[in-house]
């Protein structure tokens, strides 16, 4: 039986939320932090009409933190729908936990239908990774004796897109190789769905593919690719939907019911080039 599709409209940026809306670094607090959550949850709305319009099989959902999606958070357990969430701390040089030992307990007490960890890794650089690994497994192992789900965003760096896929499967393997063992890998755009196969023998986790804030245009070659391929199930695009409507919405030149409007419409645009080609 194949699994069911996931299309997720994650929303689980904080830094790059931060510049890209306020234009100022993170972190932020008081009526700038205010702001944030409230187009985290304008984001939320947005899913929602779109589930609404949607008449297909696949599951919707969206990836969240707590430090702007805590209402976000409660009000997707309250409506049911998925959401992953966000273990890892604003800093990217190695995976560390945002709530360091204590991560289980969150965990357990958020309840979220997946458990995502976002790691920038890059092969050769042993140092970081060895300590990224390490962490890694105790999540990993954490997920598989609690029976959560476990979601792992791998970036590997600024590279030509050529090297992109040697570079993923090498990830891969040295991961899975120290016992860590998401059931689904999150990972960057491959130019075609043959690509996509071979990385598939690496993992027999399940795939779904990021669209790293890239254009509509190049998204939708790496949906087309995906989709096509057979063997990723799904898709996680988030500021290529909701960046411009929330830009413009705190420019004044849309309402918030237009802003939920065209964030949904573009979710649901990335939905039909996926279906078209699946």
């Amino acid at each position: 039986m194949k699994p069911t599709p996931l299309y997720i409209l994650p929303c689980d940026h904080r830094g790059s939320f931060t510049q890209d809306l306020l234009g100022k670094p993170y972190p932020v607090k008081g009526k700038d932090k205010q702001i944030l959550v409230d187009c985290k949850e304008i984001v939320l709305d947005a899913i929602l009409y779109a589930k609404k319009e949607y008449k297909g099989d696949a599951a919707l959902a969206t990836i969240i933190d707590e430090e702007f999606g805590t209402p976000v958070i409660k009000r997707a357990k309250k409506v049911g729908l998925p959401f992953a969430l966000t273990t890892e701390g604003p800093e990217h040089d190695v995976y560390h936990f945002l709530h360091g030992d204590d991560f289980g307990s969150v965990i357990t007490k958020i309840n979220p239908t997946f458990v995502k960890a976002l790691i920038y890794y890059t092969p050769g650089n042993e140092k970081a990774n060895k300590v990224t690994r390490a962490r890694l497994l105790k999540l990993s192992k954490f997920c598989l004796k609690e029976s959560r789900d476990f979601m792992l965003e791998v970036l590997v760096g600024d590279m030509a897109e050529s090297k992109k896929e040697e570079a993923l499967t090498t990830v891969i393997d040295e991961l899975q190789a120290a016992g860590i063992t998401p059931n689904v890998w999150k990972v960057e755009g491959l130019p075609t769905s043959i690509a996509w196969k071979r990385v598939a023998k690496h993992t027999t986790g399940a795939i779904i593919v990021l669209g790293r804030g890239s254009s509509k245009k190049q998204v939708e070659l790496w949906l087309r690719a995906a989709a096509k391929s057979g063997i990723c199930i799904g898709f996680a695009v988030g500021r290529t939907v909701f960046l411009k409507p929330l830009q413009n919405l705190l420019a004044g030149k849309l309402t918030r019911p237009q802003t939920v409007l065209a964030i949904g419409q573009n979710y649901l645009k990335e939905i039909k080039t996926w279906e078209r080609n699946r």
